[in-house]
């Protein structure tokens, strides 16, 4: 007792004689104690969250993640819960029949199949003397810039430095090694170095889906989706080892795989989809979903639908947001991070519905609500906040910014892809940026190299794709968000003046003329420079002035 006292100094007023009646004060006195470490507890985690971005965004992933996973219906008073087994004996004893099957299958005979190898001719011998010229060299050492140094720390810079000599007599050094199949156990050694690559070297996600918008176009175009798996068997692989042997080959692991067919699948318009599916016993549908998106082969017309996308992930998140951060600007950021790229991250090509985005929309409006002025339009909020929290802005935005990826970074790809793939115009590929112009009232020429609008005095506006800067691109969406954003606010689009005569309604107080320009840059210059709560609140109240950017 004597020892706890320097930590709760309440211990000193318990009697050592009245210890039994005063239980209940004890066990009150515990309660509060423990509230209060529980407090501090939570308030050095909020401490330590408070600045650590990287601690938030992983907070709020595993929370949401959390609550997406526990979001299950809760049982009624008096219900009979029924547990059901996480591996139900059926599917215990549909893997055992599976694996048992594949496990102990016998050998394949061999037999025959050397037979019929042996009665092919021999492959016709071939000598391949390649000779190392020393501007070869050179040009293999010029696209390794960049890369680490050897053991000896010397790059390619110092190579490229020594005179014409010296590659001469590398590539007679290079000969004699080939000749004679050896190679200097110096020239073996290596240092691991970890260095920053830029990106590159693969291929992205993009111009698999181009491949597929392609194919869709074709009525009698049948797609296949396969889940391969590497043989684990020897036997297995004896056959494919026998004939790459017999015809001097390298082996290739592609014959090595085999394909579950319940989790394969084809998707087509024609008939001959379907008796394919029946053939292999594939699933068949109408829709094709890979890499996250969903192709309707139904309606060639149909648009392409990002297919991992949940809102009760998002709502989540948001709400995990709202939870941890109260300054608007890292709440901004936070939903920039988290909750749009689940909307955005397919580009040009895929989607939500119009009714999931407007529903992101009014939950990030409820997020962003909270601590500010309730009657803050949207408009003002994500001047403030920025219009990249704006989910119809950023489909907007994302869908032109990757297509002027496109035009202007064209796939290396399109060289070796058919001739029909590779004159077709950006807008028969990417659908989602087609749709969006339409959506924005532009167009395009008959090439697709340009876009057009008409401004608010009805004159025509260019922009050069991959030319012109995208800031100005940039601005007209803005300007076109803002203008819309401005029409759909409800004291707009209808009147708020009260009935009172003695108040000014009419001409004293007219409406906002349709097509105004509102940009709120005093709202945006307050926040920026706000040092106070009373400020930041400031930077979101709406007043009767409106500006027209002229």
């Amino acid at each position: 007792m004597q020892a706890l006292e320097g930590d709760y100094r309440w211990l000193s007023e318990l009697g050592v004689f009245d210890m039994e009646a005063r239980a209940e004060w004890l066990a009150d006195k515990i309660t509060e104690e423990a509230d209060a470490e529980r407090q501090r507890g939570f308030a050095k985690w909020r401490s330590s969250v408070r600045n650590s971005h990287p601690k938030q965004v992983s907070w709020i992933k595993r929370r949401a993640a959390l609550k997406s996973g526990a979001a299950q219906p809760a049982p009624a008073d008096g219900a009979v819960l029924q547990y059901k087994a996480i591996h139900p004996a059926s599917l215990i004893a549909e893997a055992e029949t599976e694996w048992v099957q594949r496990w102990t299958r016998g050998d394949v005979a061999i037999d025959p199949l050397r037979e019929l190898l042996e009665e092919l001719p021999p492959p016709r011998q071939v000598d391949v003397r390649p000779v190392f010229y020393a501007e070869s060299l050179q040009r293999a050492a010029s696209r390794m810039r960049g890369k680490a140094g050897g053991p000896d720390s010397w790059e390619v810079s110092h190579f490229e430095a020594l005179p014409d000599p010296f590659w001469a007599a590398l590539g007679a050094l290079w000969q004699k090694c080939y000749e004679a199949g050896k190679v200097p156990a110096r020239w073996k050694e290596a240092r691991v170095t970890l260095i920053a690559k830029p990106d590159g070297g693969h291929r992205s996600t993009r111009d698999v889906f181009i491949r597929m918008i392609d194919a869709m176009e074709d009525p009698d175009m049948t797609i296949v989706g396969q889940d391969a798996a590497f043989r684990r068997r020897q036997s297995a692989r004896r056959p494919h080892s026998l004939t790459t042997d017999r015809f001097g080959a390298p082996r290739f692991r592609v014959f090595e795989l085999r394909c579950d067919a319940r989790k394969c699948q084809v998707a087509s318009r024609a008939q001959v989809g379907r008796q394919a599916a029946e053939t292999f016993r594939y699933g068949f549908a109408s829709s094709f979903t890979t890499l996250g998106v969903t192709f309707d082969f139904a309606a060639a017309s149909a648009p392409t639908l990002v297919s991992r996308y949940s809102f009760e992930q998002a709502d989540h998140r948001l709400q995990c947001i709202s939870m941890i951060v109260k300054n608007l600007d890292v709440k901004a950021h936070l939903i920039r991070t988290l909750v749009i790229p689940m909307l955005i991250w397919c580009g040009a090509v895929a989607s939500l519905e119009h009714e999931k985005v407007k529903q992101l929309r009014r939950a990030i409006l409820v997020t962003s609500h909270a601590n500010v002025a309730v009657d803050a339009p949207p408009i003002t909020l994500f001047e403030v906040m920025g219009w990249g929290c704006d989910p119809q802005f950023a489909r907007h935005w994302s869908a032109l910014v990757a297509l002027i990826s496109y035009v202007g970074r064209p796939p290396i790809w399109l060289d070796e892809a058919p001739m029909a793939l590779a004159v077709k115009p950006w807008f028969q590929l990417l659908p989602l940026a087609a749709e969006v112009l339409r959506e924005l009232g532009w167009w395009t020429d008959a090439r697709g190299s340009r876009i057009f609008r008409r401004d608010a005095r009805s004159e025509l506006r260019t922009f050069v794709i991959a030319y012109d800067s995208v800031s100005i691109l940039y601005d007209w969406l803005r300007d076109w968000r803002r203008r819309t954003t401005l029409a759909n606010t409800g004291r707009v689009v209808r009147a708020l003046h009260r009935s009172d005569p003695v108040l000014g309604r009419g001409r004293a107080l007219p409406g906002v003329p349709t097509g105004s320009l509102v940009v709120l840059a005093g709202h945006r210059k307050l926040q920026a420079s706000a040092s106070t709560q009373a400020q930041r609140s400031a930077a979101l109240v709406t007043g009767r002035p409106y500006f027209r950017l002229q």
